[in-house]
C-alpha cells in the first residue's frame, strides 16, 4: 500500500512538473519560452534607399502548435541607430478564439504574415540595425493598440529582441546637385536705326531749271532745308540711300512726264554738287568716299500729281470748288480731264494757285545711325543705363561679371518691373552663385507676373530639384512642356535619379559621356561595366567617382577594386572616410585589416 501511494506520488509529482507552465503561468509562458521557433526572414537583408524613402519588408513564419487559441502576439519594428531608435508600424497577431484587429494565426496549423512599411530617410539611419520585439499576452478581452495597454496585463511576456536586418544603403544620396538652367534670349542684335531726312525744291510752270529765289523756294525755306538734309551727311551717320521723285501739275500732260524727269535729275545733280563740296571742305565724317558710286539713288518721274490736285482742291475754299470737281472727275480720260482743269483755271483764276506746289520734286536721304559696339553698349549700361533700351540692358547683363551683372539687373528691375527675362537670367546667375534662396524670390515674382512662362517653370523646377521637393519640380517641368519650353533631358534624369527610377534615368542621362551622375544612375541600374566605364573618364568629384567605383568592387565581390579606389578617393578627400566606415555597402570589409589601416 505505501509503495502504491509512493508511486502515483511520484506521477502527480511529474506531471505538475510538466503542466506546471501552463497551470501557473499558461500558454503565453509558452510561447515566450519558445519563440526562437518562430522565423523572422527579411527581404533584403540589407536595408535601401530609394527616392528618399527605406521600404522594410519580412515574412513572420509562426510553426504549427505554437500560437495560443487565446493568446496576441504585438510586434513591434525599431530601427536602431547612434543615439536613438525609430519605431515603425506594428502588427498584432491573434490566436483562434481571440476578437478584434490583428493576423489571424491558427493554433494546429501554424500561419505566416508578411511584413512591409515604409520610413522617409534621414543620413542618421546609414549605420542601423532593425530589430523587432514581439511582447505576447493574454487576449481573453480581444486584442490591444499599445504597448502601454498591454504591459498592464499580469499575463504579458516580452520576447527576446530579435535582429531582422541592417540598414540603410544610400548610394542613391550621392547624386550630385548639377541641374541645368535656361538662360532667356535677351534678344538683342546690333543694328542701324534708320532715320529718315526729307525736302521740297519747286519749280516754275513748264520749267525744270533750279530757282532758289523762286517764292514758293523762299517761302518754303527749301535752299535751307536741302542744306540741312545734305549736310547732315557729315554725322557719320551711313547714307542708306537717296530717294528722288520729280512731279508737274496736272495741266499740259504731253509734256508732264519728261518735265518731272527733267526735275528730278536737275536735283540730283544738285546734291552731287552739293555732296562733293562737303567732302572738299573736310569737315566731318562721312561714310562715301565718291556720292556718284558709293551711294543708292532712287529715282521716281511721277509726272501730273492729280491725286495731289484733286485732295488740295477738295480741301480749298474756292467757292465753287464741288461743281470743278465733278466736272474733271466725271470727265472721262486725262485729255478730257486736261480739257476740263483748263476751263476751270479760267472760269476760277485761284486754280492757278493750287497747281504751283505740285510743280516739285521731293528728295528724300535714308541716314542709318551706326550700331553700337558691344563695347559701347556694355560702358553705357554701367555709366548711363538710360540711354539704352531693354534688349541692350540685357545683353550688357548677359555680357557682364558678377557685381556689374546684378548692378545692371537691378536697374532693369526698377526701369523695367514687368520684364520677367531679367529676373529669370538674374536667378540663374543667382543659382549658379549657391545663392538660392534671391533666385526663387526673383522667379517667385516672374511667375506670379506670367504664370504660364515655360522658361521660367523649367527654372522653378530646376530650383525645386535641388531643393529635395521632387513632385513640386515634376509639376513644374510639365507645366514648362505643356507651355512649349524645352527642359532639359539631363534635368528629367536627375528627377528619375531622385525618384529611384534607375533605369529610366540612366536612359536619359545617357548621351552625357564622362558624366558623373550618368555614372551613379548606371551603377543603381545594376549596369556596372557602363557604370565604371563613366566614372573612370569623369572630371567632376573624382573623389567621389572614385569612391562608387569601390561601390562597384563590393557589389561584385572584387576586393581589389575596393581598396585601390577607396585610397584614391580618400587622398582626394579623407573625409569621405567617416562615410565607409558607416556605408553598408562596405559591410563585407569594414572588419578587415586593410579597410581599418585606410579609414583609420
Amino acid at each position: 500500500m505505501k509503495n502504491i501511494y509512493l508511486s502515483n506520488l511520484k506521477n502527480l509529482l511529474i506531471l505538475v512538473f510538466v503542466l506546471s507552465p501552463l497551470l501557473f503561468f499558461g500558454q503565453e509562458a509558452k510561447m515566450w519560452r519558445q519563440f526562437n521557433k518562430v522565423d523572422v526572414i527579411a527581404t533584403p537583408t540589407l536595408l535601401v534607399e530609394k527616392g528618399g524613402w527605406v521600404t522594410v519588408e519580412f515574412d513572420i513564419i509562426v510553426p504549427a502548435g505554437y500560437f495560443g487559441k487565446n493568446s496576441a502576439m504585438l510586434i513591434q519594428s525599431e530601427l536602431r541607430y547612434r543615439g536613438g531608435k525609430a519605431s515603425l508600424k506594428p502588427i498584432t497577431l491573434k490566436g483562434d478564439n481571440v476578437t478584434g484587429d490583428g493576423v489571424l494565426i491558427n493554433h494546429k496549423e501554424g500561419g505566416s504574415y508578411k511584413y512591409s512599411d515604409s520610413f522617409k530617410y534621414s543620413s542618421k539611419f546609414n549605420r542601423s540595425e532593425l530589430y523587432i520585439v514581439a511582447t505576447v499576452y493574454k487576449a481573453k478581452e480581444g486584442t490591444m493598440s499599445s504597448i502601454e495597454e498591454i504591459s498592464k496585463n499580469t499575463r504579458s511576456y516580452e520576447c527576446c529582441h530579435l535582429y531582422v536586418s541592417n540598414g540603410v544603403i544610400n548610394t542613391a544620396q550621392r547624386m550630385l546637385k548639377d541641374q541645368k538652367y535656361i538662360i532667356a534670349d535677351h534678344g538683342y542684335a546690333p543694328k542701324e536705326a534708320i532715320d529718315t531726312h526729307t525736302a521740297k525744291v519747286f519749280f516754275a510752270v513748264n520749267k525744270f531749271d533750279l530757282n532758289w529765289n523762286l517764292k514758293l523756294n523762299t517761302d518754303y525755306q527749301a535752299h535751307e532745308k536741302f542744306n540741312t538734309l545734305t549736310e547732315f551727311s557729315k554725322q557719320g551717320w551711313n547714307v542708306q540711300s537717296i530717294s528722288i521723285e520729280g512731279w508737274a501739275s496736272p495741266e499740259g500732260i504731253s509734256v508732264n512726264y519728261k518735265l518731272s524727269e527733267n526735275r528730278a535729275t536737275i536735283i540730283y545733280e544738285e546734291v552731287i554738287k552739293k555732296l562733293d563740296q562737303l567732302l572738299d571742305d573736310g569737315d566731318g565724317t562721312f561714310s562715301f568716299a565718291n556720292p556718284t558710286e558709293d551711294i543708292t539713288y532712287q529715282f521716281s518721274y511721277k509726272g501730273s500729281d492729280w491725286d495731289g490736285f484733286m485732295k488740295d482742291l477738295k480741301a480749298s475754299d474756292i467757292s465753287n470748288k464741288d461743281a470743278i470737281y465733278e466736272s474733271i472727275q466725271n470727265a472721262g480720260d486725262e485729255v478730257a480731264q486736261d480739257r476740263a482743269l483748263r476751263r476751270s483755271m479760267n472760269q476760277s483764276p485761284a486754280i492757278k494757285a493750287l497747281l504751283a506746289p505740285l510743280r516739285r520734286t521731293e528728295l528724300a536721304i535714308n541716314y542709318g545711325e551706326p550700331a553700337k559696339t558691344n563695347l559701347e553698349v556694355s560702358q553705357l549700361a554701367l555709366t548711363n543705363p538710360d540711354t539704352l533700351e531693354l534688349k541692350e540692358l540685357l545683353f550688357a547683363a548677359a555680357e557682364a561679371k558678377d557685381e556689374q551683372k546684378i548692378q545692371i539687373y537691378e536697374f532693369i528691375f526698377e526701369k523695367f518691373p514687368k520684364c520677367w527675362i531679367s529676373k529669370n537670367n538674374a536667378a540663374v546667375y543667382y543659382m549658379e552663385h549657391k545663392s538660392f534662396d534671391k533666385a526663387a524670390e526673383l522667379l517667385n515674382s516672374a511667375v506670379e507676373m506670367y504664370p504660364d512662362q515655360g522658361t521660367v517653370n523649367a527654372n522653378l523646377g530646376a530650383l525645386a530639384l535641388y531643393n529635395g521637393e521632387y513632385d513640386k519640380a515634376e509639376t513644374f517641368f510639365k507645366k514648362a512642356k505643356d507651355n512649349g519650353a524645352e527642359v532639359d533631358s539631363y534635368n528629367y534624369g536627375m528627377l528619375a535619379l531622385a525618384q529611384g527610377e534607375y533605369d529610366k534615368a540612366a536612359d536619359l542621362l545617357e548621351s552625357n559621356s564622362c558624366d558623373y551622375n550618368a555614372g551613379l544612375a548606371q551603377l543603381l541600374a545594376g549596369d556596372y561595366t557602363n557604370a565604371e566605364a563613366t566614372l573612370k573618364c569623369t572630371e567632376e568629384a573624382p573623389c567621389r567617382a572614385a569612391y562608387l567605383t569601390a561601390v562597384i568592387g563590393a557589389r561584385t565581390n572584387n576586393a581589389e577594386k575596393v581598396f585601390v579606389n577607396l585610397k584614391k578617393a580618400f587622398e582626394i578627400n579623407p573625409a569621405l572616410k567617416t562615410d565607409a566606415k558607416d556605408d553598408r555597402e562596405f559591410m563585407n570589409y569594414q572588419r578587415s585589416e586593410r579597410f581599418k589601416a585606410l579609414t583609420y
